[in-house]
């Protein structure tokens, strides 16, 4: 299908399923030990037993929650036109059904939806040449076809349960703790606090499980490379900045880049500091370390006003603009503090993920180690800001 080697990048994978089976199966048991217990023992049933079943229905409410997203590095099959994420999950063009692609503010986010159970996954690459071979790979045209169907959750819903149901559940721990101590108050006299934390547990927890078993109507969905208008999700979740990158920014056939080209000189510049996917991360740190070594900044052609350039032009893909900080740092000489200072100061508007690349970047010396500790890291991607 497609003459390549198998190859292998950086990517983050987000899932937007949440595992709830363990709180559902936890909130079944609760209610109903709650519902049937009064028939187990008539009058002799203790007290305990039905506050242990009520924090059960709390404690299960609290337990659905979406696995983090996890970085890893993506391998590319194209003799057996798979894609393995890491060691658990393998896709392939059998098992993928529809596919869209977006553009963030940094990297790129790539919708896939599985053909056997419906899953959605958003996987971040840095660059389109990345996204450009995930779908190759999966034998769907560029950039995508069909609809992904996501459906995510309010964020403020869900916190507003994690904080109800807490506090139901450090009522139902408060009053226990009064019931094992009333005994042994000085004198026996001592205030009923069960009577304040009872009634405030049980409101709680119930609204907590309200809100749990009504979950799917709660609920929205988008259909991402869907041709009708959708109003996109505001600021919340993971899963919610890909769903809006989706909406607002996804990529079309003939799209071109919102930002100005670069000039031909900076994407020659760009060409020699980052080869794209043609380079595994090791390769790539260890050929721009022998570029240092070259006879001052003529290494690949590039003079120190050049790199400046390149590390300073937000349009360039980030690993060029990195290469070049790494660049620059090694051959900085005696003004390494100011030439450092201005490298940060060049990319400090990136976000949280890109500052760690850079301090790798910058403060590794071995281009092995600092290859492990950027492929652990994965991708810099970050939707686009709400305008």
């Amino acid at each position: 299908m497609v003459a390549e080697t198998r190859r292998e990048v950086p990517v983050r994978v987000v899932r937007v399923a949440e595992r709830r089976r363990a709180g559902a199966a936890l909130v079944a048991t609760g209610l109903l030990g709650t519902l049937i217990h009064p028939a187990w023992g008539g009058q002799e049933v203790q007290p305990w037993l039905l506050q242990l079943f009520i924090t059960m229905c709390c404690v299960g409410t609290l337990l659905g929650h979406r696995p983090r997203p996890r970085a890893m590095l993506a391998r590319f099959d194209p003799e057996r036109e798979e894609l393995r994420l890491g060691e658990e999950l393998t896709l392939s063009m059998m098992t993928t059904a529809d596919a869209s692609v977006a553009r963030g503010d940094g990297g790129y986010s790539v919708a896939l939806r599985t053909k056997a159970r419906g899953e959605v996954l958003f996987l971040e690459v840095e660059t389109e040449h990345d996204a450009r071979a995930i779908l190759r790979v999966l034998g769907i045209a560029w950039p995508g076809s069909g609809t992904v169907e996501v459906v995510t959750r309010s964020e403020t819903v869900r916190r507003a349960q994690r904080v109800v149901g807490g506090l139901g559940l450090v009522m139902m721990v408060l009053g226990a703790i009064a019931q094992i101590v009333a005994p042994y108050t000085p004198g026996g006299a001592h205030p009923d606090y069960t009577r304040i934390t009872g009634p405030a547990a049980v409101l709680a927890i119930a609204i907590s499980l309200l809100v749990f078993l009504f979950d799917p109507l709660l609920r929205r969905r988008y259909a991402l490379g869907a041709a009708r208008a959708e109003t996109p999700p505001g600021s919340g979740s993971r899963v919610d900045e890909h769903v809006r990158a989706h909406l607002l920014h996804r990529v079309a056939e003939r799209d071109r880049d919102d930002a100005e080209p670069a000039p031909a000189s900076a994407r020659g510049g760009a060409r020699v500091l980052d080869k794209g996917s043609e380079e595994t991360t090791h390769a790539w740190l260890s050929r721009i370390d022998a570029l240092s070594r070259e006879d001052g900044y003529r290494g690949g052609g590039l003079t120190r006003e050049e790199l400046w350039r390149l590390l300073e032009d937000p349009a360039l893909p980030e690993r060029a603009r990195l290469g070049a900080a790494r660049l620059l740092s090694r051959r900085a000489d005696g003004d390494a503090a100011e030439v450092r200072a201005r490298i940060v100061d060049a990319l400090e508007a990136r976000p949280a993920g890109a500052r760690s690349r850079l301090r790798v970047v910058l403060e590794e010396e071995s281009a092995e180690a600092a290859a492990v500790e950027l492929d652990e890291l994965g991708p810099t991607f970050h939707a686009r800001r709400l305008r």
